[in-house]
């Protein structure tokens, strides 16, 4: 029971903090409170020194006191100058009492507030959200910056002091082995210290710590809080390719990991929670309400994780980085592939007589594209081919398939599948021949891809988005700069993405369609001479004059 009080003051603590976090409002409000509690506070503490002195004087038959400290004496004189009113001139305010309505979050109270009319009148307009005219507010703090990174870096070394402390008490005394127990256990702590806020509770000694087996399950859910962070960093950085579910993985798994780690430091005598473990909670709900990512588990106290899944949340954590840092690698590789192809054709180019291992070179080059499942259609080939239009190879060393690729360029396309492609196709195709056209909504089927691409002549970027992730990915194919039109699958794509995707469309000045039944070719090229055929006529005229 004696530790109650505090559990209760930590308890408060987290509520006020989570709540302050979210709205300005509460935050507002909060300081008004807090103001009143400390002004009466103060002027309790000022009417009972006063009320001493005055005994004292009493007692020893004096005046009234005059030793009273610096800080009571101010806080008196300024309760005093309070009641009095600001100067002469102003009459001192009726102190009052009234009733103020009170929300936290979901739950309502109501307060019992007592000061001049003037402050009651203030809090209530904090508590409804409103702005006090009569001077400036107190702006809402700034949320607290979370480095992912330093969390990632105190978990790790959490981790290690947790199993360096089994060591270190299994051969405590041991005279041989305490000199290097003595010199690791300064170096955890001389790098703890070179942390913002990183304390290594397990080597406060004025504390008995957990048995080795809970202090194994605590090292093995920091090292899945470090994994599951490490993973997010890379799921949040500006250049990661994680897929949207994927991002949507690492999520769930730092929430389940940072769970987990709160449920198992339990068996701690530590009574307010771990600094990362509430960074990351902090850190979580702050990104998926900006993204719109949904997290199913573990974001409640009311559904803890399992500290017994640590180890599976480092594997899926690790797998899932894994797979970012491949496509990482492989991007890369298909950015030096093409810069050492445009280096050998410049020298081609500015070459009167070429070297042939320069054209060997862009053939080979052209074949590792081919085999890295970059295909004649993508944009860079494309531009890469057209920037080799005229130059000759030699005679005997035919042209890389990618480099003699001949997309269709007639005015009447070829036939769909049944034979009959209106001329609708033919005018849209005039519109949309080497440009891009980006489809939202659905899953990319590429025989529908193909068959698009042969119709228009231009080059599909089908992106593909989860039903509750984010939208952010339509963002740079919509606004490249060959974009032509963007096409919304109304019954495959939900509200806020069709509206994410306007937005995209309207900023980058690329008209946008909307889909409602089906897109083989024919019903496209009709939608999209109905909806944008003007606006694209107008925009080819421009890119021709």
């Amino acid at each position: 029971m004696s530790h109650t009080p505090d559990r209760l003051t930590d308890a408060i603590r987290r509520v006020l903090k989570e709540e302050m976090g979210r709205s300005p409002a509460v935050r507002g409000l909060l300081v008004e409170l807090a103001e009143l509690v400390i002004a009466e506070a103060d002027a309790l503490d000022a009417a009972a020194e006063d009320d001493r002195s005055q005994e004292s004087s009493l007692v020893v038959g004096g005046g009234p006191s005059t030793g009273a400290p610096d800080a009571i004496a101010a806080r008196t004189a300024a309760h005093t100058d309070k009641e009095k009113g600001d100067d002469a001139g102003h009459a001192p305010e009726e102190l009052l009492s009234a009733p103020v309505p009170l929300t936290l979050g979901d739950a309502g109270v109501t307060i019992e507030v007592k000061g001049s009319a003037s402050d009651i009148a203030a809090v209530k307009r904090a508590a409804a959200g409103g702005v006090d005219d009569g001077g400036p507010q107190p702006s809402a703090p700034k949320p607290k910056p979370i480095d992912l990174d330093l969390i990632e870096k105190r978990a790790r070394l959490k981790a290690e002091s947790c199993r360096f402390f089994i060591e270190r008490r299994r051969d405590h005394g041991d005279p041989a082995r305490e000199p290097a127990l003595k010199e690791r256990l300064d170096e955890m702590i001389a790098t703890a210290k070179s942390m913002p806020e990183c304390f290594l509770w397990v080597f406060w000694k004025h504390e008995e710590q957990p048995a080795d087996a809970e202090l194994r399950e605590i090292a093995a859910c920091y090292d899945a809080l470090a994994e599951a962070t490490a993973l997010c960093a890379r799921a949040a950085a500006p250049d990661g390719r994680l897929t949207e579910s994927e991002v949507q993985q690492a999520f769930q798994l730092l929430a389940e990991a940072s769970s987990a780690l709160r449920a198992a430091l339990r068996a701690t005598w530590l009574t307010s929670d771990d600094t990362d473990q509430e960074e990351t909670h902090l850190w979580l709900r702050r990104e998926t309400s900006v993204r719109g990512v949904f997290i199913e588990r573990h974001m409640n106290l009311d559904d803890p994780a399992s500290p017994e899944r640590a180890s599976e949340i480092i594997e899926e954590a690790k797998r899932l980085l894994a797979a970012e840092e491949n496509r990482a690698r492989k991007a890369r590789m298909i950015d030096q592939l093409f810069n050492k192809a445009e280096y050998h054709a410049n020298r081609v180019r500015n070459n009167d007589r070429p070297d042939r291992h320069d054209f060997e070179t862009i053939n080979a080059v052209m074949e590792n594209l081919r085999t890295s499942g970059v295909g004649p259609t993508d944009a860079r080939v494309t531009e890469f081919r057209e920037s080799m239009e005229g130059v000759e190879f030699p005679a005997d060393l035919p042209r890389h398939e990618h480099l003699s690729f001949e997309p269709q360029r007639r005015n009447a396309p070829p036939a769909d599948a049944d034979g009959s492609w209106s001329e609708r196709v033919a005018e849209v195709r005039a519109l949309l021949k080497g440009g891009r056209v980006v489809i939202v909504g659905g899953e990319p089927r590429q025989d529908a891809i193909k068959r698009l691409e042969d119709a228009f002549g231009a080059t599909i970027d089908w992106v593909e988005l989860s039903e509750h992730g984010s939208g952010a990915r339509m963002q740079a194919p919509i606004e490249r700069s060959d974009t032509r039109v963007v096409l919304l699958l109304i019954k495959l794509i939900g509200h806020l993405h069709a509206d994410q995707a306007r937005e995209y469309a309207r900023s980058a000045d690329v008209p946008w369609v909307n889909i409602e039944a089906g897109y083989n070719p024919n019903t496209v090229a009709e939608q999209v001479m109905e909806q944008a055929g003007e606006r694209l006529s107008m925009m080819a005229g421009r890119d021709l004059a």
